[in-house]
């Protein structure tokens, strides 16, 4: 027998695809609308990219300073002690940019008036507030103070109304910023109240007798830091009042040295009899 071999079957080759670059996504200016609009727009974007104002600015810290008022170490005294009530006599000055700005008498012109922070030397410094920060501009902050410069006048300062801490929390509400803390202003602001109530010739006379309480006052306390430490310029501390009472007491009751049980009430009286003369 005869045996055909077996016949080969051809192969079509095929021919891989070669790899091709990934053409990037395009899109074609001509289909974005050309409208006058979209140029303006785009013209703006740009220039807002030259001239900084695309930009968004640093947010600068605003400081409340506080004082207490002049130079009498008296106040000064007082308000250690008012302070841990909650209220005091203060002079109250707003910084920003680097620039303390607060409001005073004067006879003629602006009272607004700008010194280095911390640095006023009509009042004694006593702390620092930080109200918050803000994003405008040097220009900006100017504009307000030169605003707030023909407001305020010199002449028109009154110590109860229309004051520095006043001028601090309008200048912190322009800002923008949360109101000043209410034991600056609510002293004057209580006093105000109280001169409505009761009349100004009375307050006046009140007043009088109010200022020698104070020296009082703080002759107490001065004694009561030198029981403690031995000297009247140590600072005061919780406790200072209570132990200068008991040393006037003692020096009225003219007894033995020694701690009596009514030293504290026989100072409490000597203190206000004084006052009252």
């Amino acid at each position: 027998f005869f045996v055909e071999p077996p016949r080969t079957q051809r192969v079509k080759a095929v021919v891989a695809p070669q790899p091709t670059a990934k053409q990037p996504n395009m899109v074609s200016l001509a289909n974005v609308p050309q409208s006058p609009q979209f140029i303006a727009d785009g013209f703006r974007r740009l220039q807002q990219s030259f001239d900084g104002r695309g930009c968004k600015l640093p947010a600068v810290p605003v400081t409340l300073h506080v004082y207490s008022v002049g130079q009498s170490a008296a106040i000064d005294t007082v308000n250690d002690l008012l302070r841990l009530c909650g209220t005091g006599a203060y002079h109250a000055a707003v910084e920003v940019y680097g620039a303390e700005w607060s409001y005073g008498y004067t006879p003629e012109g602006s009272g607004v008036f700008e010194c280095r922070p911390g640095a006023c030397e009509m009042h004694i410094y006593r702390e620092k507030v930080k109200l918050g920060k803000i994003t405008h501009s040097r220009e900006e902050v100017r504009s307000i103070v030169e605003e707030m410069c023909d407001q305020y006048l010199g002449a028109d300062y009154d110590l109860l109304r229309f004051n520095c801490c006043t001028f601090c929390a309008d200048f912190a509400q322009r800002l923008g910023l949360p109101p000043i803390p209410s034991w600056v202003m609510n002293l004057a602001n209580a006093c105000a109240k109280a001169v409505d109530i009761v009349g100004e010739e009375r307050m006046v006379a009140l007043g009088d007798k109010s200022f020698a309480a104070v020296d009082k006052v703080v002759e107490a306390i001065e004694l009561g830091t030198t029981e403690r430490t031995g000297t009247p310029d140590a600072g005061f501390k919780i406790g200072d009042l209570t132990r200068g009472l008991i040393a006037v007491g003692r020096e009225r009751r003219r007894g033995p040295t020694g701690f009596c049980l009514s030293d504290c009430f026989l100072g409490i009286r000597e203190c206000w009899r004084c006052s009252q003369l």
